[in-house]
């Protein structure tokens, strides 16, 4: 009886749990934060970023900024109507007839020397430019180079340039400038109407004592 009463408090005490330490307690489990949640905040926004603003219409002509190339002024937009006025109405990026142009002239040129008048048909390509109120202008005639005639009274070489650059609106008068590679120049009255906004018409006379000539082409947008 003995050996069976000092056996019973041993068996109680290896049964008896372990004690939980109170930092044990306190600490969270794995993958939570410190208030005891999952951590996960789900990559939600926060509403900080409501990214970029929309367009608006400032100017009420029914385009947005993005599109108006003048949302201050109702009548500037996208397919307006298009006036000569230096301003470009229907944010096309082009101002009125503004521009590179090509073509031919037609000249029909009449020299005298010692009296006898000598008559020349020449066909001179031109190139014009048109670009913020400046106006420039390159017309190059070679003549017959086996004509002794041509030679010596327009030389082997004409040019049309203007004598002013300024333009504004739909038509050019002023004088074209007329050089030989002989070494003399004269002037010319030459007029410049835009037909549409994608063509003109050039014209110009020159009357002189030893010389005279008239001149006509048509001038078309480059592509």
């Amino acid at each position: 009886m003995r050996g069976s009463f000092l056996l019973l408090p041993l068996v109680l005490l290896a049964c008896r749990p372990a004690e939980v330490s109170d930092s044990a307690q306190d600490s969270p489990g794995p993958g939570t934060g410190d208030d005891g949640d999952d951590g996960d905040d789900g990559g939600e926004d926060d509403g900080g970023d409501e990214g970029d603003p929309e367009p608006v219409d400032n100017d009420g002509d029914s385009y947005t900024e993005d599109v108006d190339c003048d949302d201050a002024n109702a009548s500037i937009y996208p397919g307006a109507e298009e006036t000569w006025d230096d301003v470009d109405q229907d944010c096309d990026g082009r101002i009125d007839g503004d521009g590179s142009f090509s073509g031919s002239l037609d000249i029909s040129a009449e020299a005298v020397r010692e009296g006898i008048t000598y008559t020349f048909e020449l066909s001179c390509p031109i190139t014009l430019s048109r670009t913020v109120g400046a106006l420039d202008y390159l017309a190059t005639c070679t003549p017959d180079g086996d004509d002794p005639d041509a030679m010596d009274l327009l030389g082997a070489e004409l040019t049309l340039s203007p004598r002013v650059s300024g333009i504004s609106g739909e038509a050019w008068e002023d004088r074209s400038v007329l050089a030989s590679s002989n070494g003399w120049d004269t002037f010319g009255a030459t007029t410049i109407t835009w037909v549409g906004w994608d063509d003109l018409s050039f014209s110009m006379s020159l009357d002189t004592i030893s010389l005279d000539m008239t001149v006509s082409g048509v001038l078309a947008l480059d592509e």
